[in-house]
């Protein structure tokens, strides 16, 4: 997958997931299984500001065509999506969050998928060596 098109998914995927949590996080959070308190909805408020702030980023860079931006931002991407799924899945095992904290893995999957997978590692290597970032080239 091209970078423009990793950063335009995971983009739009974190600001629709931000804006839920930060707007309104009392409808959301049952949906996880997880309480309405004073505390856990300001944090999911939290939650959200930081979604938020990573969506715009990913948008607003997704036409970025410098490799020496494009590959830190997508390698660090990779690093905070497995992250974020270990955490889901440990919350969801751990029935801290309902059958629906697998959702949450939705969020992470578009960066870890192209390069984690063996064909993703193969169709994405300029995120982990030196290889030419497909973004540097012109009518891409």
């Amino acid at each position: 997958m091209r970078p423009n098109t990793l950063f335009l998914i995971a983009g739009v995927l974190a600001l629709a997931f931000g804006l839920g949590f930060l707007l309104v996080p009392a409808a959301v959070l049952p949906v996880y299984g997880a309480p309405t308190d004073a505390p856990t909805v300001l944090m999911s408020r939290f939650f959200g500001v930081a979604l938020l702030q990573l969506g715009l980023t990913l948008y607003l860079l997704r036409e970025v065509r410098d490799a020496a931006t494009v590959r830190p931002l997508a390698l660090a991407g990779v690093v905070g999506s497995v992250c974020g799924a270990l955490v889901a899945a440990m919350g969801t095992m751990n029935h801290v969050t309902n059958g629906m904290g697998w959702s949450t893995m939705v969020d992470q999957v578009p960066f870890a998928q192209d390069v984690l997978s063996p064909a993703g590692a193969a169709k994405a290597p300029w995120v982990l060596s030196r290889a030419p970032c497909p973004s540097t080239t012109r009518g891409v």
